[in-house]
């Protein structure tokens, strides 16, 4: 076990991934999974519950942003000038 997770940190060292994310989804994974079973229960099963309110697509949306759009930005403004 602990040499799966010696590659594993290593792999992601070598990709370059923030540690302090992987610890934050190691630290809020299990919180996560117990909500979402918990009001798929309530909702009989129902996904739709998770895009009922406009508050939550909101959310959703800026979460995909800052996933998605954020770092392609930021990469965008880290390229090197030209040299002639």
């Amino acid at each position: 076990m602990m040499t799966l997770l010696g590659v594993f940190g290593w792999g992601l060292r070598k990709l370059d991934f923030s540690l302090a994310l992987v610890i934050l989804g190691f630290v809020l994974g299990g919180l996560f999974e117990n909500n979402l079973r918990r009001a798929l229960s309530i909702s009989a099963g129902d996904w739709g519950i998770l895009l009922h309110s406009w508050n939550s697509i909101i959310l959703y949306l800026l979460a995909a942003v800052v996933v998605v759009v954020l770092p392609i930005w930021a990469a965008g403004r880290r390229k090197p000038a030209l040299v002639k």
